[in-house]
């Protein structure tokens, strides 16, 4: 996308639901404080990310992680896309990798394979990149943690049994529900035509800032502004916010973050203060203040379609969830120890 010049047809590409093309239409700014929690926790995926890799390419090497080329033979002789394979119990069971204390068995590969919707051939080279890339993390970390000795064998037994039971879960919800939900556009219009502040900007806010370590410092400077010096000015000499020196003393309230309270309650133009804040006494005031403006529905289609379709999820779930109780009434015990243990007094004593 970030090499598709503005107003060009993109080539198809796969999409979670089959494959699209795009354009784009229409460039528009966008504040950095719109997406700063966004950009924050992309970054923070990445480096954890690398991180593992790096990790997992040491274990690795710890562990004597290598390719079993008897499974490796096998898959190529198939000859078949990857995902549609059709292997023997005995054949699945085949090592595609070992390492010290342990195996990864050709059926795991497969699966990754099929949950992840991957039905292209392969050759030799691909087909072990795929492979390490789903399947080396999750079994040479566990591998560490076995010789570290790391794991409580009922505690992962427990976990083991609430994973299964949260696959099954997640297919069912997916099969019965999910799948048969659609949402209309013009559902999606209407509840963005009824959020009317939901997306919505916020004000955009920029404030000259002094401060200063005492009350003292703050109330002097005070009155040298009231006196007609130019409160940027102060700012660039003497404030010790961070930045002040190169912003020339003034700053978009985000970056107040200890001030935004007072700031919200002051009118452009306002001189306030001194204020205590956490580095010191803060004298300040509204330079600019643009309102925020509505957020066009095409920036926001794609989260209202999410917004809708969880809710119709959740509604459906537990409409199926009813269904099911009452289909099998007679099957269902309720253990009330159990219950009492799992739920709070308060809870239990308001029936």
């Amino acid at each position: 996308f970030r090499d598709l010049p503005l107003g060009a047809l993109s080539p198809v590409l796969p999409h979670s639901a089959g494959f699209c093309v795009v354009r784009f239409t229409e460039e528009r700014p966008v504040s950095y404080f719109d997406f700063r929690d966004e950009i924050l926790q992309e970054l923070q995926e990445e480096r954890l990310g690398e991180a593992r890799v790096a990790r997992a390419e040491q274990l690795a090497d710890k562990y004597d992680w290598d390719l079993h080329e008897p499974g490796l033979r096998l898959l190529l002789e198939k000859g078949q896309p990857l995902a549609a394979l059709k292997l023997t119990p005995e054949e699945e069971r085949t090592p595609l990798f070992k390492f010290t204390g342990g195996q990864v068995p050709l059926g795991e590969l497969l699966d990754q394979f099929k949950n992840r919707n991957i039905n292209a051939a392969a050759d030799s080279s691909t087909l072990v990149q795929l492979a390490e890339r789903f399947l080396l993390q999750p079994y040479i970390f566990a591998a560490a943690a076995r010789h570290e000795e790391l794991i409580d064998r009922e505690a992962l037994e427990a976990v083991r049994q609430q994973l299964r039971e949260e696959v099954v879960l997640s297919q069912l919800r997916q099969r019965k529900v999910v799948a048969s939900i659609t949402i209309a556009p013009e559902a999606m219009r209407r509840y963005y035509d009824e959020q009317t502040q939901r997306f919505h900007r916020r004000d955009q806010i920029d404030v000259a800032e002094v401060l200063v370590e005492t009350e003292e410092e703050a109330l002097a400077l005070r009155r040298q502004i009231e006196a007609g010096a130019d409160i940027a000015a102060l700012a660039q000499k003497r404030s010790k916010r961070r930045g002040a020196q190169a912003r020339g003393g003034v700053f978009p309230m985000e970056k107040t973050s200890d001030l935004v309270p007072h700031i919200l309650a002051a009118q452009p133009g306002e001189l306030v203060g001194p204020v205590q804040v956490h580095d010191g006494f803060s004298v300040f005031e509204i330079i600019r203040r643009l309102p925020g403006e509505r957020i066009p529905f095409a920036q926001v289609r794609r989260q209202i379609g999410d917004i809708l379709r969880r809710a119709g999820e959740r509604e459906r779930f537990q409409a199926y969830i009813e269904t099911l109780r009452q289909q099998y009434a007679d099957r269902i015990q309720v253990d009330q120890k159990q219950l009492a243990a799992a739920l709070p007094d308060d809870f239990l004593t308001a029936f």
